[in-house]
């Protein structure tokens, strides 16, 4: 098959006249300021060249975040932590539970632990203040649900915005912090949670 000759492109003159005109301007008008005016315009054109755009994050230091409120402080965890968000209709109580396990309810057949983590950070719980929402939480499988006051959204944060905050927390809590932005919002970590045998009660 015969190639088509590709088409050279007409030098637009027009253009290139424009281009020039605004070169000479430019430059006249370096030429009529006075030198201290001149050498300011001269160096902030050479910061403009000299600026480098700012670098993409590495995946790695990308997270991507379902945020949630909870006892009045806001909450996030590792959306691939998260299988899915439930509204909670009936919760089943279990006897001589402890204090963050309201009790389980029926997700499709299987029956799921509902847990209340505020009171492992400072925000007390009263009967009036069950939430009606819950994160489905688990790896593999699901594991249990955690209530949520409110779900507020998925969104990408850098692994940067986020600083050390261990230390603000007490007991077992802190153990369940990755960290906390400097708007307040904890960071939770998914992995401690679901691995912590203190968090599995047995219901026999």
């Amino acid at each position: 098959m015969i190639q088509p000759t590709p088409q050279k492109k007409a030098f637009n003159w027009d253009e290139a006249k424009a281009r020039l005109a605004r070169s000479a301007a430019a430059f006249t008008d370096v030429e009529n300021l006075s030198p201290e005016q001149a050498k300011a315009i001269m160096d902030q054109r050479a910061h403009k060249l000299a600026r480098t755009p700012p670098q993409e994050p590495n995946a790695g230091e990308l997270l991507e975040l379902v945020t949630f409120r909870l006892g009045g402080e806001r909450f996030a965890i590792e959306a691939r932590f998260v299988h899915e968000m439930i509204h909670l209709e009936h919760i089943t109580p279990i006897p001589d539970a402890p204090d963050f396990l309201l009790g389980t309810t029926n997700l499709r057949g299987e029956v799921l632990a509902v847990l209340d983590v505020r009171g492992f950070f400072g925000a007390s719980r009263t009967t009036a203040d069950i939430a009606s929402a819950a994160l489905v939480l688990g790896e593999a499988r699901i594991e249990f649900a955690l209530i949520a006051d409110e779900v507020e959204e998925v969104a990408t944060f850098r692994t940067t915005d986020f600083f050390d905050a261990t230390s603000a927390f007490s007991s077992i809590g802190r153990d369940w912090v990755r960290g906390a932005s400097n708007s307040a919002l904890i960071l939770l970590d998914a992995k401690a949670l679901l691995n912590d045998q203190r968090l599995f009660v047995d219901e026999a």
